[in-house]
């Protein structure tokens, strides 16, 4: 069976997409969430809840938060790229500090983590475990 959870390149597609600098911080950072999010949810390897429409999006979703499934592993890179783009009604962005921390790329992947536990965590983040995201970077 072929492995279709995890999109090739797609930190770096990611990472080019929202002119995210590449470092080994960085590149950690993101393992250590792809790493926290675990699931195998298709083509999706942060667990985006983003729906593209169905040329995109498979009917199907990978669970009840809803997690997506996507048809294609661009489908999946394009949805955690916009997902970390998703604007507040406000229209401030949803994980602006996040986002602007990995895009000036001057703190360790932990930094990075410790200083953006609400964005990442729940209830009001991205919904992945900071704790565990730090539990995994100390092996990376």
């Amino acid at each position: 069976m072929t492995d279709t959870h995890i999109p090739p390149g797609w930190i770096d597609t990611v990472r080019l997409n929202l002119r995210i600098p590449w470092n080994d911080q960085t590149h950690r950072f993101f393992e250590a969430m792809a790493r926290a999010e675990g699931g195998t949810a298709k083509w999706n390897p942060l667990n985006s809840t983003l729906t593209l429409g169905s040329q995109w999006t498979e009917a199907i979703d990978y669970n009840e938060i809803p997690v997506r499934n996507y048809k294609y592993a661009i489908a999946g890179i394009c949805a955690t790229t916009l997902t970390f783009i998703q604007r507040k009604p406000d229209g401030t962005l949803l994980y602006g500090h996040l986002l602007n921390d990995l895009q000036r790329g001057e703190k360790t992947a932990e930094q990075t983590v410790i200083d953006n536990r609400a964005q990442i965590g729940p209830p009001d983040g991205w919904g992945t475990n900071p704790e565990l995201m730090l539990e995994i970077l100390k092996g990376l």
